[in-house]
């Protein structure tokens, strides 16, 4: 059996490059020795733009000139991206004509992260596999659409892309009912990164804390009101706060708070693993936070609107208690997490997107 993955490992995004090796990790313990699963290296033109260093305009002149060091910690980050690939992926860089493929794998699987959001792929529709000639050969693994206002703008497109697939998996409810209409068999299974229990997340984890106390943010999604709640735990606790970002305009105002930049996935890693409490608007840096039974707190509507992906993600782990800000200042609240109950719940989801991908893997699913 030979397995393709198209996904957006190349993104210098944490949860997409974590995603990625999380899937095709699992996929070679389903697989027979001699068996191949490989990550196509496909260079999507709007995810390759985010790797580059230097944008001509104006923010960034300004950038650069305010914050000198920009330009070293961008550079430095993707070097540790492509080292992490080189050294915990397997690739398949013969790719530059991807027809070619067909001959070469038995499936390709798409997903998982947003590879059907034209927000992100832009009008690049390869992720919808294409370029496959066999529709028997077509498989997606936790895929998303994004948010469902995406969707609804998008439906026609991708309804037409996703008609040929003989069944889909996908990470949320976003656009299923319209979906069924033309595919009965539409599961959702679990984010990839969730396959992975804590055990094989601390191997790529360092273990000493160089750090001490910290309150960590991190956010994708430009946040609403969670900078002011990080201040106000900093004050509550004494904890300094160590923020994973690129916004450098939130230096000048938020001056109390450690800045971090220009880290790989490992580093990611430990930062969530370390902290004492993380204050997020990312569906990976939730995933991660639940991974390692933190204390954080999910901001569900950022300044980009309402966040689909946690809270669906949340209600399904039932960790809902980790949309409200307060969990973190009340101690009622916080003796309230039952990380026994939440453990429960996403081993049973796990369990579930075992059971399909080892079928995908041997045929039977």
């Amino acid at each position: 059996m030979k397995i393709a993955i198209l996904t957006y490992h190349r993104a210098t995004n944490y949860g997409a490059v974590l995603q990625a090796y999380a899937l095709q990790r699992k996929i070679y313990q389903y697989m027979e020795q001699g068996d191949e699963c490989r990550i196509i290296n496909y260079k999507c033109a709007p995810v390759e733009a985010m790797r580059k260093s230097i944008h001509l305009n104006k923010k960034f002149v300004k950038d650069i000139i305010r914050f000198p060091f920009v330009f070293l910690d961008d550079t430095k980050c993707v070097k540790r991206f492509d080292q992490f690939l080189t050294k915990n992926m397997i690739i398949d860089d013969d790719c530059d004509e991807l027809y070619r493929l067909n001959d070469r794998y038995d499936i390709f699987i798409t997903g998982s992260d947003q590879v059907w959001n034209y927000d992100v792929c832009k009008d690049d529709e390869t992720y919808f596999l294409d370029f496959v000639t066999d529709n028997n050969k077509k498989r997606s693994y936790a895929a998303s659409l994004g948010a469902q206002r995406l969707f609804e703008r998008d439906k026609d497109r991708i309804l037409h892309n996703l008609k040929d697939f003989p069944e889909l998996s996908v990470r949320e409810k976003t656009g299923i009912d319209d979906l069924k209409k033309f595919i009965n068999d539409i599961r959702i299974d679990i984010d990839p990164t969730l396959l992975i229990e804590q055990d094989g997340w601390n191997k790529l984890v360092e273990t000493n804390n160089k750090d001490g106390d910290y309150i960590l943010i991190y956010c994708v999604a430009p946040p609403n009101g969670l900078l002011e709640i990080g201040k106000k735990l900093q004050e509550i606790t004494g904890y300094k706060v160590i923020y994973l970002t690129n916004q450098l305009s939130k230096k000048l105002k938020y001056r109390s708070f450690s800045y971090v930049s220009g880290i790989g996935p490992q580093d990611f890693l430990y930062y969530v693993k370390n902290a004492k409490f993380v204050l997020t608007t990312s569906f990976h840096g939730t995933v991660f936070s639940l991974i390692f039974h933190k204390l954080f707190y999910a901001e569900l509507d950022s300044l980009n609107g309402h966040n689909d992906r946690i809270d669906n993600l949340l209600k399904r782990a039932k960790a809902e208690i980790f949309a409200d800000p307060t969990c973190l200042f009340d101690e009622y609240k916080t003796n309230m997490v039952d990380w026994k109950k939440i453990d429960v719940e996403i081993q049973r989801m796990r369990s579930e997107s075992e059971r399909y991908l080892k079928g995908v893997v041997s045929g039977d699913e």
